[in-house]
């Protein structure tokens, strides 16, 4: 199953205090493949004064006095306790008979009783009671100029050839120290990338002079990409080794290729347990190519996993474009290939 997901991502960049950034628009073509453009950007911060204003206010001012009475009930108990008392008595033996006196001790029970009790007490009742009085607060005045930044751009097309038959329309867009490429125009032969190459920075406290090299190169070509919009995978199979499976026309993207896997072990009582479930990078993988087919091999290992049991297991597998480290000059048109994710999957099998 293959799902290529077309996206437009809006992007809002705040910048404070009404500050926007400086730009320049330039055109690279076959008689032109460098052109060079001078920008300066500002950064202000804004200045505060406190100022007053008018607002209603309030407060909590006494009203009255509210008597509040409770009953409670009192328990009073007497007696109670042991009780001992001396009684004649006689010890006789053979002799005759002896008086004495014994001490006799039993126990009597408590007698209780409650009456009740009131106490009351007074509370103090207040209202809120509102009124026009004088606040302030922090409001911006102006901007102070904090630094300025003096940007000597040339950007460069490094494949020239690809000019031959339509120009490449640029906005250099300076944003305080930073410089980046937009493209105006459409341009969906190949993937442009942008590599920066700094040549002087001269920076102080207050301004900031940059001089930079922005190269655009042709990474892929797009029929070299819309493989991936036709390809599938193919074969797949789970073995005790690790994951197979082919994929047809795409062997000139093999380093460029990100593998997400999901490997779940299905368990009858317990939850079932997730073996693997992540992101494997095609440069870490021996893939071999035939031809314009790429044969996929994820090993165990690289799922940091040691061996498979004789199981049940569910297995997802997901392959999309790596996008490359530079940043992308025409992202927006190529965003189809650029969001495209080829999925394939196995249910309830055992390891081959």
């Amino acid at each position: 199953m293959k799902i290529c997901i077309l996206s437009v991502l809006y992007m809002t960049v705040l910048f404070p205090f009404a500050q926007a950034s400086e730009m320049a628009p330039l055109e690279l073509s076959l008689q032109a493949i460098s052109q060079s453009v001078k920008l300066t950007d500002k950064k202000y911060e804004p200045i505060y004064e406190s100022q007053p204003y008018e607002t209603t206010c309030d407060r909590q001012v006494f009203d009255h006095t509210e008597t509040t009475c409770s009953t409670t009930s009192v328990e009073h108990c007497s007696g109670g306790g042991t009780v001992c008392e001396d009684e004649p008595d006689q010890v006789c033996n053979s002799q005759g008979c002896t008086s004495i006196t014994r001490r006799s001790c039993h126990k009597e029970s408590e007698s209780c009783s409650s009456t009740p009790s009131i106490s009351c007490t007074d509370q103090s009742i207040y209202r809120t009671e509102y009124y026009s009085c004088t606040q302030y607060h922090d409001v911006v005045v102006g901007h102070r100029l904090v630094k300025t930044f003096y940007h000597d751009v040339e950007v460069v097309m490094e494949n020239p050839e690809l000019l031959k038959n339509q120009n490449l329309k640029i906005n250099v867009i300076a944003n305080e120290s930073s410089v980046y490429l937009k493209l105006s125009n459409s341009f969906t032969s190949h993937l442009l990338v942008v590599e920066p190459s700094k040549i002087s920075d001269s920076n102080n406290s207050t301004e900031q002079k940059l001089s930079q090299r922005l190269v655009i190169k042709a990474a892929y070509s797009m029929g070299v990409l819309n493989h991936l919009l036709s390809t599938k995978i193919e074969h797949l199979e789970l073995n005790y080794s690790g994951i197979r499976f082919d994929m047809n026309s795409i062997s000139e993207l093999s380093k460029d290729l990100n593998f997400r896997v999901s490997l779940v072990q299905q368990r009858k009582i317990l939850k079932d347990l997730v073996l693997f479930e992540g992101n494997i990078d095609s440069s870490i993988l021996s893939l071999a190519g035939a031809g314009q087919d790429l044969k996929v091999m994820i090993p165990l290992e690289k799922m940091k996993l040691m061996n498979l049991k004789s199981k049940k297991y569910n297995l997802n597998v997901s392959v999309s474009f790596k996008k490359p480290s530079l940043s992308i000059l025409n992202d927006a048109d190529l965003s189809e290939v650029l969001k495209c994710q080829i999925k394939g999957e196995l249910q309830m099998v055992y390891p081959n």
